[in-house]
């Protein structure tokens, strides 16, 4: 584990974490307004300042996040410029993000209830499950195609993907 030094960062809301495939990690600091890399040698580096940035995902030598402030789907390029991927006006207060075996992007918003799912490029933007209470983080089991969708109370339940839509597989209480 590794302490992100207070004084240089001034971390405040240490909110999200991914790593890529070299074993990098990345952290979002919802109220400080970044996003952290902590590379392998565990030195700590501010990559990218973004308005209270949620969720992370890395996929494909791109790094991804949510907006919580300024709802929006960013990439984050390894230099740290930030891109918004995709808006909408429906998008309230996204938090979590994962991607599937295809490479399909989905993120949650805890304020509206909902679940999108969307190509790596912000295309094909689609609602997969609506009418949730507060999904905040969400993870992909990439082996079996489930998404896994957390709710208050320490209940989660996971959703299997068909040619349809998403229907509920299982719901379970932690």
């Amino acid at each position: 584990m590794v302490d992100i030094p207070l004084t240089e960062f001034h971390a405040a809301y240490l909110n999200d974490i991914t790593k890529d495939r070299d074993g990098n990690l990345y952290v979002s600091d919802l109220m400080g307004n970044a996003i952290y890399k902590i590379d392998r040698t565990d030195r700590v580096t501010l990559l990218a300042r973004m308005y209270a940035p949620s969720g992370l995902c890395y996929h494909n030598d791109r790094l991804y996040a949510v907006g919580w402030e300024r709802p929006a789907l960013y990439g984050i390029s390894p230099e740290g410029e930030v891109d918004i991927i995709t808006t909408d006006t429906n998008f309230r207060h996204l938090d979590g993000i994962d991607v599937d075996s295809a490479g399909q992007l989905y993120f949650s918003d805890r304020s509206a209830g909902v679940i999108y799912r969307c190509c790596p490029e912000g295309t094909d933007l689609t609602v997969v499950v609506d009418h949730l209470q507060n999904p905040g983080d969400i993870a992909c089991d990439r082996r079996h195609g489930l998404l896994l969708i957390p709710h208050p109370e320490s209940v989660a339940s996971l959703f299997r993907e068909h040619p349809n839509g998403f229907s509920i597989d299982s719901a379970f209480a932690s």
